[in-house]
């Protein structure tokens, strides 16, 4: 399998673009830091937390479906994704 052949879209849908990205700022010893996250649902918090050299979009097919019963909070931790890096 080469790059060419990959689809363009995921073969399995979700809803991963549709949820409103929110942004926190840390203040930080040695200046500023924003962190992106994402939001859904109500009741219990439910925090999410990637691993190494991946991002939110990790969670892209089971975030709606958890936020139904939590209030699912899935950061870009800092350096990935949306997330600013430290200097």
């Amino acid at each position: 399998m080469n790059y060419k052949t990959l689809p363009e879209k995921s073969a399995r849908t979700h809803s991963f673009y549709s949820f409103t990205r929110k942004n926190i700022e840390l203040t930080l010893p040695k200046g500023k830091l924003n962190i992106s996250y994402i939001e859904e649902g109500s009741g219990k918090p439910l925090l999410l937390v990637h691993g190494l050299m991946t991002n939110a979009y990790s969670f892209r097919f089971i975030t709606k479906e958890l936020s139904k019963y939590y209030r699912v909070i899935v950061p870009d931790l800092p350096g990935a994704g949306k997330s600013d890096a430290p200097k």
